[in-house]
Order: structure tokens, then C-alpha cells, then sequence
């Protein structure tokens, strides 16, 4: 829980380019490692900080589908 909220915190703060896992771990008091341990990677761990409204991978398939022709206005 104390590194999904340093992450949290950090992300919403610096974004996601500015933010690194050493940040995070010292934040949440922690070693880095037990951060790749529980969550993988930064881009893991960034998807379970942020709360989309949908499935992003269901999206973009139903998106994707039909062809690149018209992908702008589905």
C-alpha cells in the first residue's frame, strides 16, 4: 500500500518521464527491489496507479477492427 501511494503521489507530481522507481522507494521507505518484486515495471506499476473508466485493451480492439480508415471518429 506504501508504494502504490508514494507512486500515486509521484506520478500526479513529476508524470510519468520524470518519475523513477529509486523516487518511488524512498518515498514509501522501501527498497527498490521490493518494488520489481510486487509490481515489475514502472509501466506495471503505473497501470495499477492509474483508474480508467474502461479496458483499454478491449477499446482499442473494437477501435482497432474495422481498419485504419475512420479510426479517428470511432
Amino acid at each position: 500500500e506504501a508504494i502504490l501511494a508514494a507512486a500515486k503521489r509521484r506520478f500526479a507530481e513529476v508524470g510519468y518521464p520524470r518519475t523513477t522507481l529509486r523516487s518511488i522507494a524512498t518515498d514509501a521507505g522501501v527498497d527498490v527491489r521490493l518494488i520489481t518484486h510486487y509490481f515489475g515495471s514502472k509501466q506495471e506499476l503505473f497501470a495499477l496507479c492509474v483508474e480508467l473508466p474502461f479496458d483499454p485493451e478491449t477499446a482499442f480492439e473494437a477501435i482497432l477492427a474495422p481498419g485504419m480508415e475512420g479510426v479517428g471518429e470511432r
